[in-house]
């Protein structure tokens, strides 16, 4: 398979193609909430596992957030 292959296209729009699963789910979560949910899509939403914090958010965004707390 080709490294940049974009095989993983969204159903509901023209956005082209995703890599993977993940960030195919990942763009229905964003564009299209209210279809994904209606269809069990992974939502892949984290949260900050500092005492005390309640942030959420996508894992990527939390995993940036927690380098705010190692400082």
């Amino acid at each position: 398979m080709r490294r940049n292959y974009l095989g993983f296209r969204c159903p509901l729009c023209d956005k082209g193609g995703h890599r993977d699963n993940r960030a195919l789910s990942r763009h229905l979560w964003v564009h299209h909430p209210a279809y994904a949910q209606q269809n069990n899509t992974p939502s892949g939403k984290k949260r900050c596992t500092y005492p005390g914090c309640d942030y959420e958010g996508r894992e990527d965004s939390v995993v940036r957030h927690m380098k705010q707390h190692e400082k």
